[in-house]
């Protein structure tokens, strides 16, 4: 486009034609006229490529104009952009009723003008050669989908580009939408051309936006009715559009019912169930998929147990069940990350043949291309691999709102991305993975510390965070392991500090400080608690907090209805002197522990594992002397079966208050 391109700039008032002559003049080619009827008069001998119509004019206004313009055979086809001064919902509705691509507001401005004058002239130009394409293609129908097979992806790229360049947020959409659709239309067995048709329409679906004024699209609050309306309206005018078109199979289709819902309530149609093509249920699964996973104006992405969960809500309602369990089955495999990785590069986000090999999300890697580079760096040297764990956040998204959960991922994104060593990915929910190559196990301990050290710093005064820490698991690796038996024993190590009341770190090599609680200390926790539900105070502090609380009120309840007498016994397992144990000999201890328990323990009796290295015995009726007899006797079944554990039993004993 340049020069050879004409535009008819119509308006009654001459100070306006001439700012927009000048303004147009750098790019294209300019008439003006001052009236409809002199509009009517040009065309007549004229084929302008675009007409800027003033919408209040004497004589003859711009509706007016418009409506002999879509009279016309010769003239309904060319693109009309209004000019106009009004704020006036109902003219703007009217317009695009009538035909109108855009709208411009007086006082011009001419960045402005020139976007929107360049977006529809390259809206109009794609559709004249999608239809002209198609003429060509009605001789033979075989001959029409060879054709549409080799079908420049640069075509329906520049649709999805025009389409999200009217709103930031959504930048790329289209085309994720189309890979989603795609990868799930595989999972279902497709042959290659119809999953090709399906990625073509899947790209088309929000043609309709193009109609929908830019200030509804981009707006943070709350949609009135009639913006709603406006928003809703994309599935006719997208339906419309494709239908003069007919180039891609379903394309009208999906375009319409993508926003149609399983169980009937959704539009424009109403349609249910297996009245909903299952083109436009996949679409409509992806789309709801991608505006969940994306930031959108009103609204941060939603975290992964946020969407997962929204999807699983919507099965049978919203969506397709079947197709909602194939779709849930891969996000949960990590088979759709590549896609979310491929869009968060700069430069085009709309490609569909970006690799996604530097790509992030949040400033870190995701999952696959994060345990990529780990595998290739373990490979090359020896290292230490830290699992982080948010401990809290669902009863943080519970009380705040996933807004705040999203914050708290986010921070630790930053807290990780400023560390500014090794290599560290999202891994999925609330965990995160850091690998450090060519370090010591303390010097990855004390990076544990520091990451951990900065959260707490980062989140205190943050009342919304109140309930938030951090977990990390550790475990070292050499150029012989794979990355999946380290990040598994590094999962362990999390899973082992996590039994311990979380906001802590183990390394799996060793338990060396895990093993050192004392028996008669926590046992005196535990009476202390009593001690306050009696008088009526709460105990929900500490380890296991309420859950505890709860444990030990029914306890007391049961106390005074047998007027029987109780006894608490805390057993511990402890390193020998100048010792330490790998985490797995731990467990393998105190499931012996658990056993010789169990062979002791009567029927009426209670046990629970307290942390890591305890458990807690509440023997009933039995006073001191038996209690402290059945104790001893558990001690010696485990020395009998573990004897060779290097570990010890300890043991403390009080009576219920």
């Amino acid at each position: 486009m340049g020069k050879e391109t004409l535009i008819l700039v119509v308006d009654d008032a001459e100070i306006n034609l001439k700012i927009a002559e000048k303004i147009i003049s750098r790019e294209y080619s300019v008439e003006c006229v001052s009236s409809g009827e002199d509009c009517l008069a040009y065309l007549m001998d004229h084929n302008p490529d675009l007409i800027l119509l003033d919408l209040h004019m004497p004589e003859l206004d711009g509706f007016e104009v418009m409506e002999k313009l879509n009279a016309s055979a010769n003239w309904k086809d060319i693109p009309v952009i209004f000019l106009t001064a009004d704020s006036d919902h109902d003219s703007e509705i009217q317009g695009f009723e009538l035909g109108a691509m855009d709208f411009i507001t007086k006082p011009f401005v001419a960045e402005v003008m020139m976007k929107r004058v360049a977006r529809v002239l390259e809206l109009s130009t794609l559709q004249k050669n999608l239809v002209s394409e198609v003429k060509k293609q009605t001789a033979v129908a075989e001959e029409r989908r060879e054709k549409v097979e080799k079908m420049s992806i640069r075509m329906i790229q520049a649709f999805a580009t025009t389409l999200d360049a009217k709103d930031a947020y959504t930048n790329g959409h289209a085309s994720r939408v189309a890979r989603y659709a795609a990868a799930l239309a595989e999972k279902l067995g497709w042959d290659e051309n119809r999953i090709a048709s399906l990625k073509s329409a899947a790209i088309l679906h929000d043609i309709g936006k193009i109609s929908v004024p830019d200030r509804v699209l981009n707006k943070t609050g709350r949609l009135s009715d009639e913006e709603f309306g406006m928003i809703k309206s994309h599935t006719l005018v997208g339906s419309d559009i494709l239908e003069k078109t007919g180039l891609f199979d379903f394309a009208q289709d999906v375009a319409r019912h993508h926003h149609e819902r399983f169980d009937g309530t959704g539009y424009p149609d109403g349609l249910a169930g297996s009245e909903i093509s299952q083109e436009a249920r996949i679409v409509g699964i992806a789309d709801a998929f991608d505006a969940m996973s994306s930031k959108r104006v009103y609204r941060p992405a939603l975290p992964f147990p946020a969407i997962k969960e929204e999807l699983i809500k919507g099965k049978g309602t919203q969506f397709d069940p079947e197709l909602a369990d194939i779709f849930i089955e891969m996000f949960e495999r990590g088979e759709l990350d590549s896609i979310m990785q491929a869009y968060r590069k700069s430069g085009d986000e709309t490609s569909l043949e970006q690799s996604g090999e530097e790509s992030y999300t949040g400033g870190l890697l995701l999952r696959n291309e994060g345990v990529r580079r780990i595998e290739k760096a373990m490979s090359e040297g020896k290292g230490c691999l830290i699992i982080f764990d948010l401990d809290n956040l669902k009863a943080v998204n519970e009380s705040e709102g996933h807004s705040a959960g999203d914050r708290a991922l986010e921070l630790i994104s930053r807290i990780l991305e400023d560390y500014g060593k090794g290599i560290a990915c999202r891994f999925g929910g609330d965990e995160f993975v850091l690998f450090l190559p060519y370090v010591s196990k303390e010097e990855g301990e004390r990076s544990a510390d520091e990451i951990m050290n900065d959260f707490a710093t980062r989140k205190s005064g943050l009342s919304e965070f109140a309930k938030l820490s951090l977990s990390a698991g550790i475990c070292m690796s050499d150029t012989i392991d794979r990355f999946s038996d380290v990040y598994n024993n590094a999962d362990k190590a999390l899973y082992y500090v996590k039994r311990s009341g979380k906001s802590g770190k183990a390394v799996f090599e060793t338990a060396e400080g895990f093993s050192k609680k004392h028996s008669n200390i926590e046992l005196l926790l535990i009476m202390q608690k009593i001690k306050r539900i009696k008088s009526g105070q709460s105990a929900a502090y500490g380890y296991q907090g309420k859950e505890m609380e709860r444990f030990l009120t029914r306890l007391i309840s049961e106390q005074a209805e047998k007027m029987a007498e109780f006894a608490f016994v805390m057993i511990t397992l402890e390193n020998a002197p100048g010792e330490t144990h790998y985490i797995d000999e731990i467990e393998s201890a105190m499931e012996s522990m658990e056993y010789s328990i169990k062979e002791i323990l009567r029927e009426n009796s209670e046990c629970l594992r307290y942390s890591n290295v305890q458990y807690l015995i509440v023997f009933k009726g039995e006073d001191k002397a038996k209690a402290e007899s059945d104790t001893e006797k558990i001690v010696a079944e485990f020395y009998k079966h573990s004897a060779d554990t290097g570990l010890q039993a300890s043991y403390a004993l009080e009576m219920m208050p």
